[in-house]
């Protein structure tokens, strides 16, 4: 009965963050473009880093909402059933609902006279959006849905992280990195210790640190340490922590996202782009995500743990991507093609949300 309550707790503060994160996304988006939300833009120098304050936002509070997600996929892991089943499929769905997208578009825009190499600005999806929009949603098959969501997320932001590192030649240290890891290990071994689980925090900030400096994006670190909490702390992790993700960590990296300045531009070829990637996304992301997570329940003979009206309404949460398509469109593209695509990003989020409203509601008596 604790643990069906905690869950309540859960989902019940989660909810109310949903709520909350329409009028701070209305009123970044208006002060963004009254020119009142410069500073996110500015640089800030800290622990041997340069990044916009924008940047530092996603390094800093929202490493502790992965941190969460980290912990919530660590409790359903150890908390019984076919764990086989509950990580393949999505891990596929990712895997395909990041190829697709980027296919989609690549060729498109080849045949259609668009920038080609904005190919990986519709491949991403955002955790934080899609678990809000998910919460709001609610339903029967809410907890199954929102692990699917959870492992398909992680993985899908694994591996954009990969593909920039890959493709940009984003730097690696080698060393800050084992560092990060042993860090993680001392975090283990701590709250292993009666009475002293709560000093977990000190090795774990540290290797915060050695993990911004390695070069990979600090959230995978988030993940890295709540997946590796021991079991007996995963509650009490959960309750602290939480409320502040929920309340203060995605607020506030909402608003710091949309904190942008939007320029239409009127270049036909720039118009060519924005559809190209719109439509990538909205299309490419939901065929990628279902066929994705049939092929590999098949190809691994784990069963496939939801509806088929379910798996379109994961592969719509799916569509719901901005900061790594954000870091795409800044390293692919210049000028009136990065804006162009950013205008994409922006355009995409209310239609998914549209498209996701107009489904869950035509569908709502058997989303299960």
């Amino acid at each position: 009965m604790k643990s069906r309550g905690g869950v309540a707790k859960f989902l019940k503060n989660e909810r109310a963050s949903a709520i909350l994160l329409l009028p701070v996304a209305l009123l970044s988006l208006l002060l963004a473009q009254l020119h009142q939300l410069n500073f996110f833009s500015h640089s800030l120098s800290a622990i041997g880093q340069q990044m916009s304050v924008r940047e530092w936002v996603s390094a800093g509070p929202l490493v502790i909402f992965f941190y969460v997600a980290g912990l919530e996929l660590r409790r359903e892991l150890i908390s019984g059933g076919n764990k086989r089943a509950a990580i393949l499929p999505p891990v596929g769905a990712a895997l395909l609902g990041m190829t697709i997208p980027a296919l989609l578009y690549f060729f498109g825009a080849h045949t259609f006279g668009a920038n080609p190499a904005a190919w990986g600005v519709p491949m991403a999806t955002d955790l934080p959006f899609a678990l809000a929009v998910l919460t709001l949603i609610g339903g029967r098959g809410f907890l199954r849905l929102r692990t699917f969501i959870l492992v398909l997320a992680i993985a899908d932001d694994v591996g954009s992280i990969a593909v920039i590192g890959l493709k940009y030649h984003y730097h690696f240290a080698l060393l800050p990195f084992i560092l990060a890891l042993i860090s993680i290990g001392l975090a283990w071994s701590v709250q292993r210790i009666k009475h002293f689980g709560a000093l977990a925090i000190f090795p774990a900030v540290i290797g915060w640190g050695f993990f911004l400096a390695c070069g990979i994006h600090p959230t995978v670190y988030g993940v890295l340490l709540g997946v590796s909490t021991t079991s007996k702390n995963i509650q009490g992790a959960l309750r602290r922590w939480e409320p502040i993700s929920s309340f203060v960590a995605i607020p506030l990296f909402l608003f710091a996202a949309l904190a942008i300045e939007l320029n239409w531009p009127a270049n036909s070829r720039l118009g060519k782009l924005i559809t190209l990637l719109v439509l990538a996304r909205l299309l490419g992301k939901p065929l990628g995500i279902a066929l994705g997570a049939q092929i590999a329940a098949k190809l691994f003979k784990v069963e496939l743990q939801l509806s088929k009206s379910a798996l379109w309404l994961a592969g719509g949460l799916g569509t719901l991507g901005f900061s790594v398509s954000l870091l795409f469109a800044e390293l692919s593209l210049n000028g009136a093609d990065q804006q162009a695509a950013v205008i994409a990003i922006f355009l995409t989020l209310p239609l998914a949300l549209l498209g996701l409203g107009s489904y869950y509601f035509f569908t709502r008596a058997t989303a299960a």
